[in-house]
């Protein structure tokens, strides 16, 4: 990316300097607590979104789209270990 293309970009970011989802891992049942911090952060994630960022991009382009493209790919975490397709 340019410089001067870096110098126009503007980005809001949330940042979280504490770890404030650390209590969920207390309760007895590991996984429960795993998910339950899982759904804290998407829902930070989602206010986020909510307050800050802008129906459509500088283009046009409805930002939900950029949404619906990164829910098809593959994210190890949910989809689990990618197989080769050559398998």
């Amino acid at each position: 990316m340019s410089e001067d293309m870096q110098k126009t970009i503007m980005l809001d970011i949330c940042k979280l300097d504490t770890s404030v989802w650390m209590p969920l891992y207390f309760w007895g049942d590991k996984d429960q607590g795993h998910q339950a911090s899982q759904i804290f952060i998407q829902m930070l994630e989602k206010v986020f979104k909510t307050m800050y960022m802008r129906p459509a991009d500088h283009n046009g382009i409805n930002m939900l789209l950029f949404e619906e493209e990164g829910d098809k790919l593959h994210w190890e975490h949910r989809d689990g270990p990618k197989v080769s397709d050559n398998q």
